[in-house]
């Protein structure tokens, strides 16, 4: 049983805590359980569980849980055509309403 702790970041999750959870030998001989979390306003699990058998055939199970939060378009109303462009105007107040 192993349990490692980090810090984790990329582009879309930002920056979190990162939680890494470890078993050998859970269910059958050769089985590891594999737990990551990653603890931050955007929460991220990933559950792994795999048989190893060598050189004969493997499997397991790979499960990933995600979730975050972004802030939504606003509402766009394009009123005309000029020379070719189209002039967009949007009323951030609404959005926030």
């Amino acid at each position: 049983m192993y349990l490692k702790l980090g810090v984790y970041y990329d582009d879309v999750f930002k920056s979190g805590f990162l939680v890494n959870y470890m078993i050998k030998y859970l269910l059958f001989k050769n089985s590891i359980f594999l737990a990551d979390f990653v603890l931050k306003y955007n929460l991220r699990r990933a559950f792994n569980y795999y048989i190893y058998n060598g050189w004969k055939l493997s499997y397991g199970y790979h499960l990933i849980l995600n979730q975050f939060t972004t802030t939504p378009l606003p509402p766009v109303r394009c009123d005309e055509l000029d020379n070719g462009n189209i002039k967009i105007d949007f009323n951030y107040w609404e959005l926030m309403q």
